[in-house]
């Protein structure tokens, strides 16, 4: 549980906040007490009411400039409910004096975790300013109290966990306790443990020492590590990476900067997970994990980022956009490059044709379909394995007719290849049965074949199919098309070997790229 004392301010704008949360539906007044004489209740007052009643109260010491005490108390995830973190501070309230001002408490739901803000007068109705002494130490002694914890015992409690982690350095040693909440002095041979300004406990420095000399380096989790950094840091930010890996993988990254500066020199991994405390440049270099490379460097981490690439749950699209988010380009046959870098490499064919297949799997996986054969005749159209798609069974007569309907409403029109092109419909014929794929819908039905279009000329559309016998065909028809990489996927898509496409339709197409 963390409590946290506010800055004061000469106004209750903790009041107004609070209130603020309230009308986007994420904060709700829990109680209002020591109100007397407003004769309104809590549903009955409005934000106006309480300030002004907390303002006549604060006036009456008119010595006091930051009239508004405003606190939080926070729990992890829901640890606490908002109404146990109410009578935590109510308590709290009677610990620190201000139990008999008035004051509000607000319950907040706009982060992960349970926590409330209480608002109050440092001015009591006798015109007296509360004791603000020491209040930070105060309050952390209060909340111990009521929580029943004892600070000696926790700091016990902390030494014990901290050395069930595997660590090569004082320093890392002293991290952990850090990230706790505590200060750690050096003093000769003892470490000295500080909390609310006083000493709780210590440790001999020598049986810390006597504990790294059994230090062994995690070989497989650092190898583990850079895998997970190299596929997850592009594109975030120092601070956004921070926050990612630790509510992804429990992991703290802690970057170390000289006093006064910004920039960091190093930084410290925690894998709280594993029990690790890692030295950073182990796992990887910082240059490489903020993202501060040259254009050469770049161009090795994209390299290395496809050798560690996991084929089984990589498609060719998914690679394009994470490479991107490092300035580095892949063109449709697979050479990767750098604007500006006259360097550039390709992507092995077998990895690339695995890719890509895994493209088009994701592409078919996309069209709802609901018996066999529709299952085999999209695979087909797709070039994919059967077993890469699963049917759903589902009963598709309703969407079967809805489709004839459609048809039959297209014999209507003067130009049915245009209002097919316009509905987003295409023919699949497979084992001498005809399909409808719907883009728009993302639908994949059998159709009755002799449904016929007026005007519409089946064999001359029949002619104009592409004609591709095998996925080695398809890649090779798809790195002949020499259109810009934003196409690729799409391109993957209409170039799949039983979709028919008429060639005026696709001179348009070409023409509009």
């Amino acid at each position: 549980m963390i409590i946290k004392i506010l800055k004061s301010a000469a106004n209750f704008e903790g009041v107004d906040y609070s209130e603020r949360k309230n009308d986007k539906g994420v904060s709700e007044l829990l109680t209002a007490k020591n109100f007397e004489g407003m004769m309104l209740g809590v549903n009955e007052a409005k934000k106006a009411d309480y300030i002004n009643y907390m303002k006549l109260v604060a006036e009456l010491n008119p010595n006091v400039k930051n009239k508004q005490f405003h606190i939080t108390i926070s729990t992890k995830g829901h640890l606490h409910s908002h109404q146990e973190l109410k009578d935590i501070a109510e308590k709290y309230l009677q610990e620190m004096g201000y139990a008999k001002n008035p004051y509000l408490i607000y319950a907040h739901s706009d982060t992960e975790n349970n926590h409330i803000h209480v608002v109050s007068t440092r001015v009591n109705k006798e015109g007296k300013k509360v004791n603000d002494s020491f209040e930070k130490i105060r309050s952390q002694k209060a909340i111990q109290k009521i929580l029943g914890e004892d600070p000696k015992h926790m700091v016990t409690e902390a030494l014990k966990e901290s050395m069930e982690y595997n660590f090569s350095t004082i320093a890392q040693f002293k991290l952990l306790l850090e990230l706790q909440g505590y200060k750690v002095s050096e003093n000769d041979d003892l470490l000295s443990i500080i909390k609310f300004g006083n000493v709780q406990g210590q440790s001999p420095k020598s049986n810390i020492e006597a504990y790294i000399k059994n230090y062994v380096a995690p070989k497989e989790r650092i190898k583990q590590l850079h895998e997970i950094f190299q596929k997850y840091k592009m594109g975030l930010s120092q601070q956004e990476l921070v926050d990612f890996m630790k509510k992804k993988f429990g992991i703290d990254i802690v970057f170390h900067s000289a006093k006064g500066q910004n920039k960091p020199y190093g930084y410290t991994i925690i894998d709280h997970s594993k029990k690790e405390v890692i030295k950073g440049s182990q796992v990887m270099k910082m240059s490489l994990l903020l993202d501060n490379a040259n254009p050469q460097e770049k161009l090795k981490m994209a390299k290395q980022y496809l050798n560690e690439l996991d084929m089984s749950n990589s498609n060719f699209k998914t690679v394009k956009q994470e490479l991107a988010k490092l300035g580095v380009k892949v063109d449709t046959r697979g050479v990767v490059s750098i604007k500006g870098l006259k360097e550039s490499f390709k992507i092995p064919q077998p990895q690339l044709k695995v890719l890509k297949y895994n493209d088009r799997v994701a592409a078919a996986r996309q069209y709802k379909f609901s018996t066999e054969e529709e299952r085999k005749a999209l695979a087909k159209a797709f070039y994919i394995n059967e077993k890469d798609l699963q049917t759903n069974n589902r009963d598709n007569n309703e969407r079967r007719e809805y489709y004839h309907q459609i048809i039959n409403n297209i014999n209507q029109t003067s130009d049915p290849n245009e209002t097919l092109e316009n509905a987003n419909l295409r023919f699949v014929d497979y084992n001498n049965q005809r399909f409808v794929l719907d883009d728009e819908e993302k639908v994949f039905i059998k159709i009755e074949k002799d449904l016929l279009l007026n005007n519409f000329d089946f064999e001359e559309y029949d002619k104009n199919e592409i004609n591709i016998e095998s996925s080695e065909e398809f890649d090779q028809y798809i790195n002949e098309q020499n259109v810009p990489d934003r196409l690729g996927a799409f391109l993957d898509i209409l170039a799949s070997a039983n979709l028919y496409e008429n060639k005026d339709r696709r001179k348009r197409r070409q023409q509009s790229i």
